[in-house]
């Protein structure tokens, strides 16, 4: 028994997935009725009612951060609009869902016609939009994926008319069809056929022959950029209002998962996009759409992009407010003890029930503290069954687990990443943990230290840049020989330094303090003896005690010993370079009319003679005047800039600039920010040799010092 691993209890379930991707999907390994519907998913399906029961004739646009699910939801929401009435209520029972929105969204799916025929919803689920690139390919992978979903659903109209009316059209024009004669004799892709013959199956065929044919031109359009060959958006929306129309659709309902990228791409104001949007306010038809960015996000996007003009059609054509999918607490750790396999055999059962009561008696108050702060946190209600059915992971590491996959730049990892990973390289995460340790070895519970291999993999490499700062303090001990247990203490020290940090060092329970250090080993061998461990950290100078809201805190002191003078660093930054800094950019922000009207120069006391020799040499535009803003360092700089000032205007040589000063020198940096700005450069360039990482925090730290000062300027 004493040899025994985790194994020997539980196993992680097979059809268990972290994260739902297309290839998944698409190989049918996710069954949707395994996702569990938590409150945003169920307010998903209410929306999604509501719009199909045209109480909102609108689009939806779902969106979350990376690990939510929201990509599960949308291939749930898909394959719930398929299912049969008797799939639909098995799974609305299954879970308990609301009878009202069960008996509400059965109805519509069986609703019928005058005839007394029953409607049909048709879904289409797409995934990516890598290849769209303009708004012909969107409506290309569009028509393509919906004429599959008609034809598989028994719909006999594929919009013959629309297509085939828009492709004589175009090579009804004499140059058009010459020169798509010459491509097609060229490329070899009628073989034997010449554009009269092709001309003569548009007028003649019918049903799947001329919606081949058509499908064939439109490619070749595509591939050759044949602007007006294209699908463009206009005959696209004449199509898609035909095809619902025509075949007496309920709803089409078009999912697109992973659709982010299609924001990222400058397509020419999303003009076409905005059409098929529109399509729902007055027909049977629905654009779901998943990012993972926000709207406002995207709103910004555009707005850099120069189509503000858009972006606000656009939102008003989604569901407001968007469906945003989250994950509370209780589900995430719901799920995670799902994912867990028991051991059915009865004596091994009987064996690990009777080793996780000890395990949840033996972190009694670490649980209870964890749950209270978890439920005030994120307002879930998480149980004593979910924190024991997630055992061994100790309650204080489920905690650190939660908030610290949230800090990778990229998707590579996530809580349920841990728990399972599928990616084949090897980490030290839940697997191996259970494959290494069992409930009697020296370290029974997965406790915060046990997560730093798995998150700092690669020295944190994934990590948000201020956290792996504060977790790269590590390899500054390496030379202290610490023991095992004070390494553990450590890495729980700095893992609860960083999640504090990202929490605006708001949340008491992230505090590395005695009560809670030893509360995040209780448990284990170290057990109380957390908090003295800690405190000979200290004494070795490894950490450090800061007062925070009252309580004494242990944290790692992320500085370096200056390897440059602070003179030498404060002789490379004269007021002129201060302005210089991106932090600084549009600090007076004038209306447009005014931007055409002068031309603006930017002086401090040590560059304003410059510039006014420099604009005596200019010729400036008809109708335009000049404009100096002038700024200063320190109230000297202030008293001297205006003693110059009164030179340059009282100075006859200077009339025929039309000079207008805009003095902001009133408002100075300040000594006190000047001090602040300076030993962050010190910090920076100390750091800039061994530490690139750190040495940009800290550049950074002094460009936000400098964005503290244009602040001020504006305020005033």
């Amino acid at each position: 028994m004493a040899t025994s691993t985790y194994r020997k209890y539980f196993d992680i379930k097979k059809q268990y997935h972290p994260c739902v991707t297309d290839e998944l999907i698409r190989k049918g390994d996710v069954d949707w009725r395994d996702f569990y519907p938590h409150p945003t998913f169920v307010n998903l399906i209410e929306t999604a009612t509501d719009v199909i029961e045209r109480k909102k004739p609108l689009d939806i646009w779902v969106e979350g951060g990376y690990g939510t699910g929201k990509s599960y939801a949308a291939l749930a929401l898909s394959s719930l609009l398929k299912a049969s009435r008797e799939e639909t209520e098995q799974y609305f029972d299954r879970y308990n869902l609301d009878k009202t929105l069960k008996k509400r969204f059965c109805a519509i799916k069986e609703r019928k016609d005058d005839a007394g025929n029953t409607k049909k919803i048709i879904v289409v689920h797409c995934y990516g939009t890598s290849s769209i690139d303009t708004d012909a390919d969107l409506c290309f992978v569009m028509q393509q994926r919906i004429i599959e979903e008609l034809q598989a659903n028994g719909c006999e109209y594929l919009g013959e008319s629309s297509l085939k009316d828009a492709t004589l059209q175009w090579l009804s024009v004499p140059r058009n069809k010459n020169y798509f004669a010459t491509i097609i004799e060229e490329e070899g892709y009628f073989s034997g056929q010449s554009v009269d013959d092709i001309i003569y199956g548009l007028n003649n065929y019918s049903g799947e022959s001329l919606i081949m044919l058509v499908r064939k031109i439109t490619q070749i359009g595509k591939e050759n950029q044949l602007d007006m060959m294209k699908l463009n958006a206009q005959i696209f929306v004449k199509w898609l209002k035909e095809v619902i129309s025509e075949n007496n659709l309920q709803e089409l309902f078009f999912i697109w998962d992973e659709f982010t990228k299609f924001f990222k791409t400058p397509i020419q104001d999303l003009t076409g996009f905005q059409e098929i949007l529109e399509v729902s306010a007055t027909n049977n038809f629905c654009f779901l759409i998943v990012t993972h960015t926000g709207v406002s996000e995207v709103v910004m996007a555009e707005d850099k992009r120069g189509s503000a003009g858009s972006d606000k059609k656009i939102i008003d054509r989604f569901v407001k407010p968007t469906s945003v999918i989250d994950l509370p607490d209780n589900i995430a750790f719901k799920l995670i003890g799902h994912a867990l396999e028991k051991n059915t055999d009865e004596a091994v059962a009987a064996e690990w029930k009777e080793i996780c009561e000890e395990q949840f008696a033996d972190t009694d108050d670490s649980r209870k503290l964890v749950m209270e702060k978890l439920n005030q946190l994120t307002s879930s209600d998480i149980t004593d069954e979910d924190m024991k059915n997630i055992l061994p992971l100790h309650p204080y590491a489920a905690l650190i687990l939660k908030y610290i996959a949230t800090s990778f730049q990229e998707n590579t990892r996530s809580m349920f990443e841990y728990i399972k990973n599928d990616s084949g390289v090897k980490l030290k995460d839940f697997q191996w943990f259970i494959d290494n340790y069992g409930p009697y070895t020296e370290n029974p519970l997965i406790t915060v230290d046990f997560l730093w291999e798995y998150f700092y993999q690669d020295n944190g490499r994934y990590l948000r840049s201020e956290i792996r700062n504060i977790l790269s303090a590590i390899n500054s001990v390496k030379n202290n020989k610490l023991n095992e247990e004070q390494t553990k203490v450590l890495k729980t020290v700095l893992l609860m330094q960083a999640i504090s940090y990202m929490n605006g060092d708001a949340v008491e329970c992230f505090y590395a303090t005695e009560k809670n250090l030893n509360l995040a080993f209780q448990g284990t061998p170290i057990g109380k003896g957390a908090a003295s461990i800690a405190e000979n950290l200290r004494k070795m100078d490894i950490l450090y005690a800061k007062t925070m809201q009252g309580k004494t805190v242990y944290i790692v002191q992320l500085t370096v010993n200056p390897t440059v003078k602070k003179d030498e660093v404060e002789a490379k930054w004269p007021t002129s370079k201060l302005i210089e800094d991106d932090k600084f950019a549009d600090t007076l922000s004038f209306p447009g009319a005014l931007k055409l009207r002068y031309n603006f120069a930017y002086a401090t006391v040590d560059t304003l003679g410059s510039v006014i020799i420099k604009m005596r040499k200019q010729t400036p535009a008809k109708g335009t005047f000049n404009c100096i803003c002038t700024y200063s360092k320190t109230d000297g700089e202030s008293r001297q800039m205006y003693d110059e000032i009164d030179k340059i205007l009282s100075d006859a040589k200077n009339d025929e600039l039309e000079l207008t000063v805009v003095d902001v020198s009133a408002t100075p940096f300040g000594i006190d920010r000047w001090n602040t700005f300076i030993d962050f450069r010190v910090q920076s360039e100390s750091f800039e040799k061994n530490d690139k990482d750190q040495s940009r925090i800290y550049a950074g730290k002094a460009s936000d010092v400098i964005g503290e000062w244009k602040k001020a300027i504006q305020v005033k």
